[in-house]
């Protein structure tokens, strides 16, 4: 195995099988219908779920993949899929029940308990969609993205900034 992924129940081995990577799953919370898993560029972990980047997807074949409940961020919506197909995906990031991908032009997606920063609120989409993300932040419950220029927003449990709190980061760089 190249490297090993573990969630709380569940284990993921990325492999090398030629010239290409496979990942192997197993554990109790692995469901029985699993995702095309070769070609696997790199895998991330939440507490119930692996997401993965595919390494070079062909065209109109899913960028990303997940492995887990639909419920911890193990199914990506295909909407999301949808706008990855011109957008290729740079990074995930995972909170304890939710992924947000980061994509190569800036914009960001999310998926998994939507309590815990899987769902971004319309008010802090349309924020991201006119921002082009740099970075993003996870704590257990919720995702802050950043930009270049210091932007900041931030969503998910416990994610929201207080006006008083971000005026004081703008105010000190």
């Amino acid at each position: 195995a190249i490297t090993m992924f573990t969630t709380q129940t569940n284990f993921g081995a990325l492999v090398p099988v030629g010239d290409h990577n496979q990942l192997l799953v197993w554990g109790p919370g692995i469901p029985a219908t699993l995702p095309n898993l070769q070609d696997i560029k790199s895998v991330y972990s939440n507490g119930s779920s692996l997401a993965f980047i595919y390494k070079d997807p062909l065209p109109g074949e899913n960028a990303i993949g997940a492995v887990g409940t639909a419920a911890t961020g193990g199914v990506v919506p295909v909407e999301l899929q949808n706008k990855l197909m011109f957008d290729r995906p740079k990074a995930i990031y995972a909170t304890i029940d939710a992924f947000t991908v980061l994509t190569d032009t800036g914009h960001v997606y999310a998926w998994g308990n939507a309590a815990n920063g899987g769902t971004i609120p319309v008010d802090v989409q349309t924020q991201l969609n006119t921002m082009k993300v740099d970075r993003i932040v996870a704590s257990r419950t919720a995702f802050c993205a950043l930009t270049g220029s210091g932007e900041i927003i931030a969503w998910g449990a416990n994610g929201i900034i207080p006006a008083a709190t971000l005026e004081k980061i703008y105010d000190d760089d």
